[in-house]
């Protein structure tokens, strides 16, 4: 199998700006995932300090391990885990459209697509909230099953392919805001994937785009720990962000950071907490109490882990989150 795009191998390039003054870190730490991560490199761009993966894995590689071998880890987790993940992620998603409140009205929440929409936690918000023609798209089959039992149109394309949609479903949708949530640090060209949203985005539209921030101390920490990399091939900071969306034509609207600090053991409990009761309106009738250790001992040091997020604001937080305006001038 070749792994690898052939034009990638030659000279890293750095996958935002293209720049080819670029350094190489050290060797991709992949610590069981799929092979071809074994075989890559962590480079840094010196124009834009992007960290990325090197070279660029082929597109059938991507779309089988995304399709299949992603979502292992989902499977074999439990039916409490799994219903505690959905209580967090929908938090996640109640803490994005808060973000968006200053630009996009709870009225204009029609003509939303999801890509990337795992098990649906934010198009469930949306709905909530009076949002109609709300699409998703997600190459993950377990996943995209789940969508399509919740009654949302889903297209099972991998992520690169969002102009596809339209040819999936008959007629092109009119989308007013496409949310690509922990997406662009797992396609191998982010501004291919940003071209074809542009494409695919109504004139007055909105991008909310989120990505771990590679600026993060608890990030660097958990990856020392842990001895391995995060399965991602690129790994953003505020400056490259920002530098892809407005290369991209987008004009950027905010860019900031949210999540964890590090907390007391008390103060995750009641975060867990909240974020259960939040799910009560919604039907769910008995509250489960599976609190999770948060924190090993390497030594005599209590190392923060990042099993428990915080979806609040934070000026070095875990996740970095930005909303971008399709740009009129480039119509």
């Amino acid at each position: 199998m070749t792994f690898f795009q052939a034009q990638s191998i030659n000279q890293p390039l750095c996958p935002v700006c293209g720049s080819v003054e670029c350094v190489s870190l050290r060797p991709y730490r992949a610590s069981g995932f799929e092979p071809f991560f074994d075989r890559m490199e962590i480079i840094e761009c010196a124009t834009c300090a992007l960290r990325f993966a090197w070279p660029s894995p082929a597109a059938d590689v991507l779309d089988d391990y995304y399709r299949q071998t992603y979502w292992d880890h989902m499977r074999a987790r439990t039916k409490v885990k799994r219903f505690l993940d959905s209580c967090q992620q929908r938090d996640h998603a109640r803490s994005q459209i808060t973000f968006l409140e200053p630009w996009l009205e709870a009225k204009q929440l029609t003509g939303v697509l999801d890509i990337g929409a795992g098990f649906g936690d934010f198009l469930i918000e949306v709905r909530v909230r009076g949002g109609k023609n709300l699409l998703a798209i997600e190459p993950a089959a377990e996943a995209a099953a789940q969508l399509e039992r919740l009654g949302f149109s889903v297209a099972r394309t991998l992520w690169e392919d969002v102009h596809k949609y339209s040819l999936e479903k008959g007629a092109k949708p009119e989308i007013r805001l496409i949310r690509a949530s922990h997406v662009l640090e797992h396609v191998a060209s982010p501004p291919y994937f940003l071209k074809r949203i542009f494409e695919v985005l109504s004139d007055d539209g909105f991008l909310l785009c989120e990505v771990p921030n590679d600026g993060n101390e608890l990030l660097l920490l958990a990856e020392t720990v842990r001895g391995a990399d995060v399965p991602h091939l690129q790994f953003f900071n505020a400056r490259s962000l920002t530098m892809l969306l407005k290369l991209s034509r987008f004009d950027v609207l905010e860019v900031a950071t949210f999540g964890n600090e590090p907390r007391t053991r008390q103060a995750r409990i009641t975060d867990a907490s909240r974020s259960v009761k939040a799910l009560l309106p919604y039907g769910v009738t008995r509250v489960v109490s599976d609190v999770r250790r948060i924190g090993q001992h390497v030594g005599h040091k209590l190392v923060p882990r990042l099993a428990r997020p915080s979806w609040k604001r934070n000026p070095n937080g875990v996740w970095l989150r930005a909303v971008a305006r399709k740009c009129l001038a480039h119509r």
